[in-house]
């Protein structure tokens, strides 16, 4: 695919000159580390110059993902040819981002492969040996959809318990929605994971500063309204903490970021609307002495962050009530060096340090560290899953109300009570 995709091509005008001389520069050294790449004299040689290859086609991508984001800021091009033209260099991105991830990994065993393979050239060697390594994540089997229902119906009912959150009246049971404060027929709640369970991994562990973590946790969740979840899954809607007068427990509350929705309605309670204005500031309410764990909201409101960031919608954050700062309860909840690397993984944008600087932390006790080299391979690999993740919360507006009907959240099926909207 190279850097002379059609994308490229069209957009190539829109190069800055100081785009044009790097990306110059770097044609220069991927042409140069083909050659070697096509006359290596053995496996492991051959393999440093793919590594270097791949890199450098990496590089590039990343001059036309930074050329566009400027052109769109200077009113080149419009919000929608950004989007469309980003997305394009992603996914062609996406597959040299895991062929790298899978060289670095997995290089002794890639090398035996090919030392092994029947081919004549190195080449196709390293392509048979590449073939299941470099795999674009597909839609799940019925069998993997049915494991999925049944772990996400145990979850749903540990974060029943753990936030006291359901009641059954004459036979017909309701759950409780912290944000809306109100009680709701159970197939309109989700039980919403704060960090997706697709990213349990060691590259997620390793950020918190772990040899492993269960995202199954009940304090990496919430019971909210379904429409409540996907505007927390798409990043139109964040939970941000502030503090508490008089008392050391922090407050929660809902803050809307996407300020076009503001009038629409979420939910309807009998005779009562709500609406997105009504919601956002509100403080969420929980029913025990139980709450979600920092650590998980922090991660959840950087991603969030970065994503309005990508999209430049940051004027949210000047409406932060936290008194000037970005996160105002302060605590060692990720790896600093991990989280920075991470940020430019998945935004290309460096985090304000008003964001990281007395929520992170340099050294886990007792935990893992790694070189500058393997927490590269790891945030690249977290970065993947964060995209993989990010394209399964995109949809239309004209697909919206189809989504709405699927709930594999609910594992209640005798609930007759008369569901509101």
């Amino acid at each position: 695919m190279g850097d002379e995709s059609p994308i490229r091509r069209k957009y190539a005008s829109l190069l800055s000159p100081t785009s044009k001389i790097i990306l110059a520069d770097y044609k220069v050294r991927k042409s140069s580390a083909t050659s070697l790449l096509s006359n290596a004299s053995d496996v492991s040689e051959f393999l440093e110059q793919k590594i270097k290859t791949v890199e450098l086609e990496m590089d590039i991508a990343d001059v036309y993902k930074k050329s566009l984001t400027q052109a769109y800021k200077q009113d080149n091009i419009k919000e929608g040819e950004l989007t469309e033209a980003l997305d394009e260099v992603n996914r062609e991105n996406s597959g040299k981002k895991r062929e790298w991830i899978a060289l670095k990994r997995q290089k002794v065993l890639i090398e035996g492969d090919i030392e092994e393979g029947p081919h004549k050239t190195l080449e196709k060697a390293y392509a048979a040996a590449m073939k299941h390594r470099v795999k674009i994540p597909t839609q799940l089997s019925r069998a993997e959809q049915n494991l999925k229902k049944h772990t996400q119906a145990k979850f749903r009912r540990e974060l029943e318990t753990y936030y006291a959150a359901a009641r059954t009246n004459d036979g017909n049971k309701s759950v409780f929605c912290p944000v809306t404060k109100a009680w709701w027929d159970p197939i309109l709640i989700k039980a919403a994971h704060l960090v997706p369970k697709s990213l349990q991994s060691e590259e997620l562990a390793y950020m918190f500063g772990a040899d492993s973590m269960d995202l199954s946790d009940p304090r990496n969740g919430l019971l909210v309204h379904h429409k409540i979840e996907k505007a927390l899954n798409r990043g139109t809607a964040v939970i941000i903490p502030v503090p508490a007068k008089g008392s050391s427990r922090s407050e929660w509350k809902l803050m809307l970021t996407e300020e076009s929705l503001r009038n629409q309605v979420v939910a309807s309670y009998g005779s009562l609307d709500y609406r997105w204005r009504d919601l956002d500031g509100t403080t969420l309410e929980f029913l025990n002495d139980n709450r979600p764990a920092r650590r998980f909201l922090y991660f959840k409101y950087v991603m969030t962050y970065l994503m309005a960031k990508d999209s430049g919608n940051t004027k949210w954050v000047d409406r932060h009530p936290s008194q000037g700062t970005m996160w105002c309860t302060p605590g060692p909840y990720l790896r600093r060096s991990m989280l920075t690397s991470l940020a430019r993984q998945v935004s290309d944008h460096f985090l304000p340090e008003a964001l990281y600087k007395d929520n992170t932390f340099d050294h886990a006790d007792g935990g893992p560290n790694k070189t500058p080299d393997q927490e590269k391979v790891l945030a690249m690999s977290l970065g993947l899953k964060l995209e993989d993740e990010k394209a399964t919360t995109k949809i239309s507006p004209a697909e919206e109300d189809d989504e709405d009907d699927d709930d594999d959240d609910d594992d209640d099926d005798d609930d007759d009570e008369e569901a509101h909207s």
